[in-house]
């Protein structure tokens, strides 16, 4: 409170707004960063697990468009197609952008939950691009994801995946974009 009573100051600056536990920093050195505190984007207490279709976004690294090169677009979508293959989880619709991944899948009774699907996913795209030579990362940090609800919701997320490229100005007809297809079909 300040020494003539009444209510202190609102803070000034970033770091007073969002402090952190950071330790103190010598003189002379630079303060860390400090960020607000991340909006958890889940929903608290559900599983993410089998028996639901999700609708999954997972965007590129913000600024960039790695994922253009044939040669890792081809790996990312052999690595869906793995996913599926390997009994991961289902992959029932995929199309791949510059910038973003959007993909149709559920999980399997003894596979890992959606969260962790995405994440292996991710973890082998960037070590594929690794061994490519690209900058890492590829991938932003955490993906949305939409639960279709029923098969309405559902059919308008495949639409709308379909149409991705035909939309972005990319192909004339979305049946000419070679990186989106279905790997398992879904059975409504």
């Amino acid at each position: 409170m300040p020494a003539g009573g009444g209510t202190p100051p609102a803070p000034a600056t970033a770091a007073e707004r969002y402090p952190t536990r950071a330790s103190k920093t010598h003189e002379g050195a630079r303060a860390p960063v400090r960020f607000p505190t991340r909006k958890h984007i889940r929903l608290a207490g559900f599983a993410y697990g089998p028996g639901y279709v999700y609708f999954v976004t997972i965007c590129a690294i913000r600024g960039a468009r790695p994922l253009t090169g044939a040669q890792l677009a081809q790996a990312i979508v052999g690595h869906l197609r793995d996913l599926d293959a390997r009994g991961r989880a289902y992959v029932h619709w995929y199309c791949l952008m510059p910038d973003h991944l959007h993909v149709v899948l559920s999980c399997v009774a003894r596979g890992p939950n959606l969260v962790r699907a995405v994440q292996e996913l991710k973890t082998k795209t960037t070590h594929a691009a690794r061994r490519m030579g690209l900058r890492v990362p590829i991938w932003q940090r955490g993906f949305y994801d939409h639960i279709a609800r029923t098969e309405e919701d559902l059919a308008a997320a495949c639409a709308y995946i379909f149409d991705n490229p035909v939309r972005a100005g990319l192909v004339a007809e979305a049946s000419a974009w070679a990186y989106s297809g279905c790997v398992s079909p879904l059975r409504l």
